[in-house]
């Protein structure tokens, strides 16, 4: 079974067109049928922008962050019987995308892999990624001592 490719977007012109250059090349070394973008200002500029291989493209206009990306690109898979995907994402999105990615599409049987697009991350990203990494952290482990 095919993959198909998942590209959270990002508010950075920058960024957005690496991420959509990195699915363009996944989505052809995979043999992806599909393709979702999905960010309520990215999606559509990240189709529009779309040079790759002739597949489905799909947008998904209403997600704001990280977990309403996976949470609203997932029915769109189920409905296709899609159990593959891969996530298409900013090394310094990374760690906030794959477990947040891994609990919502593993809870519904879609295995998920990721690839990085090539940007060089700010000092800022970088910090405000160990922070997301800790309060998740820190998230996971209350809900586990919860009674």
């Amino acid at each position: 079974m095919t993959p198909a490719i998942v590209v959270p977007g990002s508010t950075v012109t920058r960024v957005r067109e690496r991420l959509v250059r990195e699915a363009e090349r996944t989505a052809l070394a995979a043999g992806a049928h599909v393709v979702v973008f999905s960010g309520a200002s990215e999606a559509g500029p990240m189709r529009d922008s779309w040079r790759g291989p002739d597949v489905e493209l799909e947008i998904e206009e209403s997600a704001t962050t990280t977990a309403e990306n996976a949470a609203n690109t997932l029915p769109l898979l189920l409905e296709r019987d899609i159990r593959q995907a891969i996530v298409i994402c900013a090394p310094a999105h990374f760690i906030r995308a794959r477990w947040i990615f891994r609990r919502i599409y593993g809870a519904h049987g879609v295995a998920v892999r990721f690839r990085l697009a090539r940007i060089a991350p700010t000092p800022g990203a970088i910090a405000w990624e160990l922070g997301a990494s800790i309060v998740a952290r820190r998230q996971v482990r209350a809900h586990r001592d919860e009674p």
